[in-house]
């Protein structure tokens, strides 16, 4: 009898430690879960692929290079890695493209007790809520602004002029591909950006050769923006009237990710 009631009461103490340790590795979880959150809104250029652990230093929690001990027990490890999107956003495992403003942290708390080794992983998604308005445009083309605010038609009313390609990034940053639509009659003959052809129907510059419908698909000569640069696009050029038309500019970077603008032209040049 004696030897039962120690063996239950063995078991008895074992299970309230047990659970003792479960409420302070969620505690823990919570913890940390918040105090990435604030990481990401303070500092988001310190959330970085890596392993870390926590510290908090006048209320203000930020990464530390190495894993954080909790209460003299717990080993806290943060890994963070980059996040892949096809391109609907949808999150991807295999493939896609980085999203630079979402990060998964995968939280693994570890400790010994009653000789053995245990562990729990806790796993969120964390992101960057003042990165650009576009969350789920990515790759290049989110350091793409085509600004088409002073887009008008020249004289002829058969080329568009005056829109430009912003690079706002640090990087450079490449077009591969350009696809125009239009709501008026005519097709495509060149499109000169920076001051040289990249498309033209006629000269071999770019593919496919020949005059163009709207909505063609074309596999431009490469532009390459520097960083925090602006070229312009001179002139697309169409071989009927485009006043009052209108055109939707759609870029392809060289990674894949894509920028569309539109504009309504005027009536007048």
């Amino acid at each position: 009898m004696i030897t039962g009631l120690t063996s239950l009461m063995l078991k008895y103490y074992g299970a309230v430690e047990r659970a003792a340790e479960l409420y302070d590795v969620k505690n823990v979880a919570a913890e940390t879960s918040e105090a990435l959150e604030k990481v990401a809104a303070n500092n988001w250029a310190t959330v970085v692929d890596g392993n870390y652990g926590l510290s908090t230093a006048g209320s203000i929690w930020s990464l530390t290079g190495t894993p954080d001990l909790v209460k003299n027990k717990y080993t806290r490890t943060i890994s963070i890695s980059s996040v892949k999107r096809d391109s609907n956003c949808n999150v991807l495992f295999v493939g896609g493209m980085d999203d630079p403003d979402t990060k998964l942290a995968t939280t693994t708390i570890s400790w010994s007790a009653r000789g053995l080794a245990l562990s729990k992983s806790y796993y969120q998604y964390i992101s960057n809520w003042r990165g650009a308005p576009e969350s789920c445009i990515i790759g290049q083309a989110r350091s793409l602004t085509i600004d088409v605010s002073a887009a008008t038609i020249d004289a002829t009313k058969k080329s568009m002029v005056g829109a430009k390609l912003i690079n706002n990034s640090d990087v450079p940053i490449t077009l591969d591909k350009m696809t125009l639509t239009w709501t008026k009659e005519g097709e495509i003959q060149f499109v000169k950006i920076n001051g040289s052809n990249v498309w033209h129907s006629t000269n071999g510059t770019g593919t496919p050769q020949g005059e163009q419908p709207s909505g063609t698909e074309l596999d431009i000569v490469d532009v390459t923006i520097p960083a925090h640069t602006t070229y312009n696009i001179d002139n697309v050029r169409f071989d009927e009237k485009i006043d009052g038309a209108q055109v939707t500019i759609a870029v392809m970077m060289i990674d894949g990710s894509t920028r569309t603008q539109v504009k309504t032209l005027p009536f007048n040049p």
